[in-house]
């Protein structure tokens, strides 16, 4: 059975896993927290998203998307208190982190088959990310991937750049004619990879 193309007035639905996330390369980004003892990863290696787009013209469309990932560790080692002078035997050292983007994007459809289409796009807008450390239950936060030098305290103090941005290229194919499956690689605002359900309406 014949599918009919991406045109101008459709509705595209996108629904996808994301990977590597930093939970991925634990290892590599928590080595010491790696070889402690009771050492866990809290969360999943994989990130979730959505797409919505709206087709302006027969290769052209805009949209909105928005995804999410969140993770970190546990361990069990000793802990000094600087407060209290006093060492802690097994303390319980966790560390969580949750990552939000919502982006307006836009994509161009250069191939357009009745099963399967490749494109490629931008996205811009929205990015969130919080860190929460904790030890023996005692919580401290900070937000933001950045540092900045406070001179008054002669110290580094948390600061966030609340913006996302992602260059991608991908490909659907459609199994029937409303749904099918996608793949996309890309630069920045989530992962390299994403994955997912594909949907034309």
């Amino acid at each position: 059975m014949a599918h009919s193309q991406i045109e101008q007035g459709n509705f595209l639905v996108d629904v996808y896993g994301m990977g590597p996330t930093q939970n991925t390369f634990a290892q590599m980004i928590w080595p010491n927290a790696f070889n402690n003892d009771g050492y866990r990863k809290i969360g999943a290696s994989i990130g979730v998203g959505g797409k919505a787009e709206y087709m302006l013209i027969d290769k052209l469309s805009i949209g909105l998307e928005a995804n999410y990932a969140f993770g970190g560790y546990q361990y069990r080692d000793d802990y000094y208190n600087q407060q209290t002078n006093m060492t802690y035997n097994d303390a319980t050292y966790k560390a969580k982190y949750n990552k939000f983007r919502g982006m307006v994007c836009s994509n161009f459809y250069f191939v357009s088959r009745e099963i399967f289409t490749m494109y490629t796009g931008i996205a811009l807008g929205y990015y969130s990310r919080s860190e929460e450390y904790t030890v023996n239950g005692e919580t401290s936060s900070k937000f933001g991937d950045l540092f900045l030098l406070d001179l008054d305290q002669n110290v580094l103090v948390p600061f966030q750049i609340p913006m996302a941005g992602r260059v991608r290229l991908g490909s659907k194919f459609f199994l029937s004619e409303n749904l099918g499956a996608m793949v996309e690689i890309g630069v920045g605002g989530g992962a390299f990879l994403e994955f997912g359900v594909a949907g034309k309406f």
